[in-house]
């Protein structure tokens, strides 16, 4: 039964793969959702780099590229398509390469033998503004970080931004002026290494802040 006036937000996806057989069962799985649209696809960074295309939500890359690899060119795709989600699907192993990867802006991190489920999952998280790491990666990304040393009303922030209420809310919550709030928040992401909301959001559930 369709419902008057409902809309649902189609989802624009750039596969970036070197390999054509592993582009085409990405496609066949993203294109099981009517909401997930396959926009272009590449081999290489460069490539996708050409793609005349003024919207694209979710990039999914490999890390082994020809030309500049997946790590070095995720600058240069947030820059071509600014607010692009990078996920990455690869073969490399987890622990060595989840951490890099999240500090390069990266919004998820999969092995490319994760399940269709969970591919079209975390496509959909992180074209919501989430994160998505697998259990292993998430390990990998707290061992190679160093826990910061927050304050007592820092945490506070911490906690109620990662449940996703806005500056405003948590002033009147705290008691406090929305200026105090941006303050700590910025403090929060220097000290986390975050750049953005949703980057101090995961950085908390990765220190055990969140449960």
């Amino acid at each position: 039964m369709a419902i008057l006036g409902s809309t649902v937000r189609t989802v624009t996806i750039v596969i970036i793969d070197d390999h054509p057989l592993v582009r085409e069962g990405l496609a066949r799985v993203i294109g099981h959702r009517d909401d997930f649209v396959v926009v272009g696809e590449a081999d290489s960074i460069e490539a996708a780099l050409q793609l005349d295309l003024d919207r694209v939500d979710v990039c999914t890359l490999d890390l082994s590229l020809p030309g500049i690899g997946g790590l070095e060119g995720m600058h240069a795709l947030r820059e071509r398509w600014p607010g692009v989600r990078l996920l990455v699907l690869t073969v490399h192993p987890e622990d060595s390469h989840a951490a890099a990867c999240a500090q390069r802006g990266a919004s998820g991190f999969l092995p490319k033998s994760a399940s269709p489920d969970e591919i079209r999952a975390a496509i959909a998280g992180v074209a919501d503004g989430g994160q998505y790491f697998s259990e292993t990666a998430l390990a990998a990304i707290v061992m190679q970080r160093d826990t910061p040393v927050l304050t007592t009303r820092e945490l506070e922030v911490l906690r109620l931004l990662a449940r996703g209420q806005r500056i405003t809310d948590i002033a009147r919550q705290l008691d406090v002026s929305v200026k105090t709030v941006s303050t700590h928040k910025m403090r929060l992401q220097r000290k986390l290494g975050a750049s953005n909301t949703a980057q101090i959001a995961v950085l908390a559930r990765q220190h055990g802040v969140l449960s």
